[in-house]
């Protein structure tokens, strides 16, 4: 978890900063409905009870550990290593009361200092996006009750944590698809769609769309992709920890997004298989038991430099994708495909790998997710 080494409060007149402190406070005051406007609501009356007046001052903090790019790995056991201790990270912040929602590259480091003879740790930043639990507002109120008569500035957690944030490329598919509760199953879907990301763009995987492969599955807004990816059967024989760890992450994200095994126009709810949510325990037990394997490559296999997909990758990818598109329709219009592909139904595909190291993967698009009858979506980040 990050320390806090100091703060200075900028607010306050000091000679040696020479700054001018009055720019660096704000005040406001908060007001709500009074009983009888609350009680007489048509009656147009305005009257308001003032809680208070409340200042925000700019604070400048210094905070540690300095962190490093994820996408400067030594080695894909280095990768696996930190990806573990960030979700260790976010189970700490989670059981304090807060959930982080925007679990990316960016947002995920390794931390720049590291002991001799150990693997570096990673660790979550960028908490701007993060929301209480009911659980963390109520902590929230009992250590600074002085704020409870304010607590109007925060909005309802239960609305809140349906707004959909994130990164799109690693947001979990039911955030993509539906208006729902934000909970701590969908970041740790996002560590999954993180790992995969960095497999795609920075491992010589022998995935069959090559140099598109990661803006193939990335590059959509919609949960298709997704769901093709996470149905893809694994080939037997795993070859390392890593490939271990991933197929048994993507089993999980798929019994937390299950397919839909009644026809796609059913609307019995008996169709819908039950969603088995991530846990931090669940995940962190797969990367427990494969981090300490004799497995692992004995040499680094360092992050390979992402370029870029050039115009005749992508020529040949969308004349490929245009062919499988038009199959589809045709499958479609002979009514042969009404029910979605069972993940043992599905067929295995060409695995990514990093010298030695391999990682599931799936082209093209699922079957959708049967919806919810009303959906109502949100506008999301789309990264920083």
């Amino acid at each position: 978890m990050a320390k806090c080494h100091g703060s200075v409060d900028l607010s306050v007149v000091d000679s040696k900063l020479g700054h001018d402190a009055a720019l660096h406070k704000t005040c406001f005051s908060v007001a709500r409905k009074s009983e009888a406007e609350r009680s007489e609501e048509q009656s147009g009356e305005e009257e308001r009870e003032v809680l208070g007046a409340f200042e925000r001052c700019h604070m400048r903090s210094l905070l540690t550990p300095v962190g490093a790019p994820l996408n400067g790995f030594k080695s894909t056991k280095s990768l696996a290593h930190a990806i573990q201790s960030a979700i260790m990270h976010h189970e700490i912040a989670f059981n304090a009361g807060v959930i982080h929602r925007d679990v990316s590259e960016g947002n995920v480091l390794f931390e720049e200092a590291v002991e001799s003879g150990k693997q570096p740790q990673g660790f979550v930043l960028d908490w701007d996006y993060a929301e209480f639990t009911e659980t963390g507002l109520k902590a929230f109120q009992g250590w600074f009750p002085e704020r409870a008569a304010a607590d109007q500035l925060y909005t309802s957690i239960d609305k809140s944590l349906k707004y959909m944030t994130g990164t799109l490329p690693f947001m979990a598919i039911e955030i993509i698809e539906n208006t729902v509760t934000h909970g701590p199953h969908h970041d740790l879907e996002s560590f999954y769609w993180l790992l995969i990301w960095m497999i795609l763009r920075h491992t010589a995987h022998s995935h069959p769309e090559g140099s598109m492969a990661c803006s193939n599955l990335f590059g959509r807004s919609g949960d298709d992709t997704k769901l093709g990816w996470i149905q893809s059967r694994t080939p037997s024989g795993p070859s390392s920890p890593l490939l271990a760890i991933v197929d048994q992450l993507r089993k999980d994200v798929l019994l937390q997004n299950p397919p839909v095994t009644g026809p796609y126009d059913s609307d019995d709810s008996s169709d819908e298989q039950k969603a088995v949510h991530l846990t931090h325990e669940r995940v962190l037990d797969h990367f427990m038991k494969r981090i300490e394997s004799d497995k692992w490559r004995k040499t680094d296999d360092p992050a390979l430099d992402f370029v870029l997909p050039n115009a005749v990758d992508q020529t040949e990818n969308q004349a490929k994708s245009l062919l499988k598109k038009t199959l589809e329709q045709q499958v479609r219009a002979k009514g042969s495909a009404t029910k979605r592909p069972r993940e043992e139904d599905s067929p295995t595909i060409a695995s990514a790998s990093s010298e030695g190291t391999t990682a599931a993967a799936s082209s093209g698009s699922a079957p959708k997710a049967k919806k919810a009858k009303t959906t109502t979506r949100a506008s999301g980040s789309q990264g920083r």
